[in-house]
Parts: C-alpha cells; structure tokens; sequence
C-alpha cells in the first residue's frame, strides 16, 4: 500500500522548473515537408502546397526544414547584396504563406526585429 501510494504521490507532483514539459513547436508535432512534391504536411494532414519550386515561400519553408524546424530561423531569403529590402520581402512571404494555409494549424510570424522568423501551432479555440 505505501509503495503504491507514493507511486501516485510522485505522479502528481509538478517537476523543477527546468524540467518541465516543452511546450515549443519544435519539440511537439513538426511539420513535414515533402519537397517533391511541395506540400506541407502537419498531424498528417496536407496543410500547404507550393507549386513553384524557388519562390520565397519554398525558399522558407525548405530552410525550416533543412534545419530541423527549429521555432526561430534568421531570415533565410537576404541577400548581402540587397539587404534593405530583406525585411520587406520577408514580411510579404510570411504574409502570403500564412494566407495560403489550408485549416490554420499553423501561423509563422515575423520576429520585433524583422530578421528573423518563427513558427507556432495554432491551439483551438473552443
């Protein structure tokens, strides 16, 4: 009876603050990227499909992928050459991927400093 009642007691308790739960993107469920054929699958559901291979938003979605899908990415579409117009181009990508995600599972955002980007699970309202 004691070993089965400090089992529960050691379930309910809540861990140290460093070992918590993660509760990032990259850590959860991580979208998969079928280059191929260039749909983006997340839970198993085809979420996004890109038909130009080379536009800004595969350019985006591959670099995520390429690196794991890590929840922040430096802005993986500048240029040295044409740096000042980076942050536009990386907003309107952003932009236009977001509108073209099929069941808002997921949102990617633009970072404060506009050099970077992120992606995030969308939770349910209820």
């Amino acid at each position: 009876m004691a070993r089965r009642k400090n089992a529960v007691k050691n379930r309910s308790r809540t861990p140290p603050c460093g070992n918590r739960p993660a509760t990032r993107p990259g850590e959860a469920s991580q979208p998969k990227w079928d280059r191929k054929t260039g749909k983006l699958f997340y839970d198993g559901v085809s979420i996004l499909e890109i038909s130009h291979q080379g536009c800004n938003q595969w350019r985006l979605i591959e670099a995520f992928d390429q690196a794991g899908w890590p929840e922040h990415l430096d802005d993986p579409l500048s240029e040295p050459e044409q740096r000042w117009h980076s942050s536009e181009r990386l907003n309107q990508t952003v932009k236009d991927l977001n509108r073209k995600l099929k069941g808002k599972r997921l949102h990617f955002r633009v970072d404060a400093d506009r050099l970077s980007v992120r992606w995030e699970v969308v939770k349910k309202q209820r």
